[in-house]
């Protein structure tokens, strides 16, 4: 389902109440780990009824009870989904009116977006986060292969992104795997499975570190992958977690002194440093036209709390409440 689908929520995660006013959730090989609160809590409804589809036949009641669980492969399940749907509505091509609770999802939905736009637009220096996020995805276009990699600056740029066809967003994400630095070597990965497409890596500086030794992998195998890295010069979902919760900030502050795009440029790939808002699109079109693997270092707003960092819990339950007024 493409995001601009009308029935799309979009990436509204936990404690937005959108899911929260569903009496029927069709889990299609989703685990619920704990990114998705282990099934638990004021994002599912008291009364929900789970329909969880898995090609692993252990996930289906792993975590939290279902009330039907299918045991088969996504694709598959979904082909037979339609088939059925179909022969059921044979002769009844009424569509079905717009409910009071898909409204009130697109409102919601709407009123976040709304709220991140307003920062995309900062022409600010250090650059902010949204902003960078905001100026990539419109770079891309619908012909391209993102992988977003990071804590922070996934949470920043992420709701930027419209995925148009299936696989064009590939998330480092892993729940109980953990999410930071695999998104170099899935980079590289696409790249190989689509060579003649662009594929771009969003990265904080932190998980850059992890595994950007792999720049030399690309460069060694010809593999063109372009990785922007959003570099606040700290581990910023733990700073301002610490920050917000009035923790000492230990261990969270990385050097503004380290170039990542000169480290590239030491393994044979572009590198550059990007300091200004509106020089985000060239250096992209230059990183791209120079046929190698390429990193920008793009240095962010180190104070720019994301969305689900700014106060917390509370602040996305103010934005609902205030959608409700």
């Amino acid at each position: 389902m493409p995001d601009d689908h009308p029935l799309c929520g979009g990436p509204v995660g936990l404690d937005f109440g959108s899911i929260a006013g569903a009496d029927v959730l069709l889990a299609i090989g989703v685990r619920f780990e704990e990114i998705l609160g282990f099934g638990a809590g004021n994002f599912y409804a008291p009364d929900i009824r789970v329909i969880s589809v898995d090609i692993e036949p252990t996930e289906i009641g792993r975590n939290r009870p279902v009330d039907l669980g299918i045991w088969g492969d996504a694709k598959a399940v979904l082909t037979q989904l339609i088939e059925s749907a179909k022969v059921a509505l044979e002769g009844n091509r009424r569509k079905r009116k717009e409910t009071e609770w898909i409204r009130n999802v697109k409102s919601i939905v709407k009123t976040i977006e709304d709220t991140l736009h307003s920062a995309a637009s900062s022409s600010d220096k250090p650059i902010h986060p949204s902003r960078l996020g905001k100026e990539v995805c419109e770079f891309l276009g619908k012909d391209s292969y993102l992988i977003m990699d990071g804590g922070d600056i996934f949470a920043q740029a992420t709701p930027f992104y419209r995925a148009n066809f299936p696989g064009s967003f590939i998330s480092a994400l892993g729940g109980s795997f953990g999410h930071l630095g695999g998104g170099i070597p899935f980079g590289i990965g696409v790249k190989t499975a689509k060579p003649d497409k662009r594929v771009l890596v969003i990265t904080g500086d932190g998980s850059f570190l992890f595994n950007g030794s792999e720049i030399d992998t690309a460069v060694r195998q010809n593999k063109q992958i372009v990785v922007v890295v959003g570099n606040d010069c700290q581990w910023g979902m733990v700073r301002h977690d610490q920050q917000l919760n009035q923790c000492r900030e230990a261990c969270s502050i990385l050097s503004e002194d380290v170039r990542y795009d000169k480290y590239a440029e030491s393994l044979g790939a572009y590198g550059e440093l990007v300091t200004e808002p509106d020089e985000i699109q060239p250096a992209l079109r230059r990183a791209f036209a120079s046929g190698v693997p390429a990193v920008l270092d793009v240095r962010t707003d180190p104070t720019a709390l994301n969305f689900a960092n700014y106060r917390g819990v509370d602040a996305r339950r103010e934005l609902v409440e205030m959608h409700k007024k």
